[in-house]
């Protein structure tokens, strides 16, 4: 065993000096050369004189886990499982039965959100609630999450069951399904809106990402489509060559679209238009971002507000622009490794720079010039933009944001309970609407199931609770801070009721994504969006559009 990890340490270390010119680097082959030397030094005399058994796979992927952690938050190492993961969201698609699972209640139990449409699950009659307690009689109850979606994905035509307790009935329910290829389509939902202006919510960059957007804007003009919303808020990105794909969709034949640099600013791919535009030059389009607006999802909103070609609103993007490259290895495993930056066509990078600061492993001095925060670029129609802070809209719009009661009522899943217990009395609505007599039913739900706000500084109060215990304070010090949890704790009839119009709101999404799905949840979240009212409004006067692209003005 030591030899075959001294060879396979000596393979790495070859592979590793080899991107290196040996006249600019004998001091760094030396130096990586006697690291690794003294790594797996290390390595073998604990598996060897340790006083108890070291497994040598975890061990390792602790001490990988740990150089990892020196890096970017996205270089990253995938054991067999998370490597097929990783291939499910590049291909857009996998094989099982087709449902969102997701670990509910206090106990966390994998339990089925919602059937996907036309898929195994939906028509064998699994719906949300229904809580897994077995795949293949494998008692998957206290697994973590990923690995028991494992056990329910495989090969396309592969048999599979479920052992299944429903919210309501007594005992359990056995269902047997053969897998089939599962779909997980970009485009999550496409729509007109009033004043013919089209709405397109991309949630992904898959391979297939530009093919859905495409089917979905040949609908939308067929439609007669007068202006466009491309909302790309909560989109985590992709793969960089959807980004480049979905570009090419808004911009002009040979348009620079983003290009890559990596180790002292070497130029390693540019990518620019190769089409013709589907959408007329002058249709009017808007970019919707957000916080968890990343990656490829800020390449397409950053060329086309550096082609002046979209007024992006929302508020700050993420600010992801680093270029991962994959690295199959051995036993199927994986290298996620970042390997450049990407760089807009005004020149500005995205990324944020926190990563690098006060990090000892990276050499300043070598990546500096690679690094440009804070510097001002300007767009093909001389906007000022700038570097290293992610995409900064247009126009900012802060979304709407929930109060902590809403938030711990969304957080603790309760409507989600709530809707399921509705189902199970044949009681749910057909359809998205809430009513009053709904909303007050989920008011005293929320009181039969003791329902309680943690109050804000609980943790604190804990912590000097503990202190005055071990100090043996006087009891009357311990009273006086019971008293203090009792004012602090929320009166849940008060704060239902101050706010009911936000709790409603959060009912209406839940029941439009247990009725129609996430394309019906998107649907039901437009009714009251400030920054989709904001675009809708700057669509409907074309002349301040033009004007904040510094277009001429018809």
């Amino acid at each position: 065993m030591r030899r075959k990890i001294l060879i396979t340490l000596l393979v790495l270390t070859t592979v590793a000096l080899s991107v290196y010119s040996a006249s600019k680097a004998d001091n760094y082959y030396r130096e990586t050369r006697k690291n690794v030397s003294l790594f797996s030094e290390i390595y073998l005399n604990i598996i060897e004189n340790y006083v108890d058994v070291v497994n040598p796979e975890p061990f390792i992927q602790a001490a990988v886990d740990g150089m990892l952690d020196e890096l970017d938050p996205y270089t990253a190492f995938f054991d067999q499982q998370g490597t097929e993961r990783l291939r499910d969201r590049s291909r857009g698609e996998y094989g099982g039965i087709g449902m969102r699972v997701g670990l509910q209640g206090a106990e966390r139990r994998l339990t089925v959100i919602a059937p996907f449409d036309g898929t195994p699950a939906a028509r064998a009659g699994l719906r949300p609630g229904d809580i897994i307690l077995a795949v293949d009689s494998i008692d998957i109850t206290e697994m973590p999450l990923d690995e028991a979606v494992t056990y329910m994905r495989g090969l396309p035509g592969t048999p599979v069951s479920l052992r299944i307790e429903r919210p309501g009935l007594s005992g359990t329910m056995e269902f047997a399904f053969k897998r089939e290829i599962i779909l997980l389509h970009d485009v999550q939902l496409s729509t007109l809106l009033e004043k013919n202006i089209g709405y397109i919510k991309l949630n992904g960059f898959s391979e297939k990402a530009a093919i859905d957007l495409e089917t979905a804007l040949v609908d939308l003009r067929l439609q007669d489509m007068a202006a466009l919303v491309l909302d790309l808020r909560s989109n985590p990105g992709g793969l960089l060559s959807a980004a480049v794909d979905v570009s090419d969709l808004f911009l002009p034949l040979e348009a620079p679209i983003v290009s890559t640099r990596g180790r002292n600013g070497e130029l390693l791919e540019q990518f620019s238009s190769t089409r013709a535009p589907l959408l007329p030059p002058g249709m009017p389009l808007v970019v919707l971002v957000d916080q968890g607006t990343a990656s490829a999802a800020e390449i397409v909103a950053g060329t086309l507000q550096d082609h002046d070609r979209a007024v992006i609103i929302g508020v700050n993007s993420f600010g992801k622009g680093l270029v991962q490259g994959v690295i199959n290895l051995p036993s199927e495993k994986t290298l996620k490794i970042t390997k450049a930056r990407y760089y807009l066509p005004s020149g500005r990078l995205i990324q944020r720079v926190e990563y690098f600061r006060d990090n000892e492993t990276l050499d300043h001095e070598l990546s500096a010039m690679n690094i440009s925060g804070d510097t001002l670029y300007s767009t093909s129609h001389g906007r000022e933009v700038l570097s290293g802070r992610g995409i900064i809209p247009d126009i900012e719009v802060e979304a709407v944001t929930l109060s902590r009661f809403t938030g711990e009522i969304w957080r603790q899943r309760k409507v989600f309970d709530y809707l399921t217990e509705l189902e199970i009395r044949q009681q749910l609505p057909v359809a998205v609407e809430v009513s009053e007599s709904l909303l007050d039913g989920l008011s005293i739900f929320l009181a039969d199931s003791e329902f309680k706000l943690p109050a804000a500084g609980a943790a604190e109060l804990d912590s000097l609770e503990a202190i005055i215990n071990r100090e043996e304070y006087p009891e009357t010090v311990l009273v006086t801070l019971q008293q203090l949890r009792l004012g602090m704790e929320s009166n849940l009839a008060a704060e239902f009721a101050q706010y009911r119009e936000e709790v409603s709101r959060l009912l209406l999404l839940e029941l439009a994504d247990r009725l129609e799905g996430s394309s019906g949840r998107v649907r039901a979240s437009l009714r009251q969006d400030p920054v989709l009212e904001r675009a809708m409004d700057l669509l409907q006067h074309r002349t301040e559009w033009l004007s904040m692209l510094n277009l001429v003005v018809e």
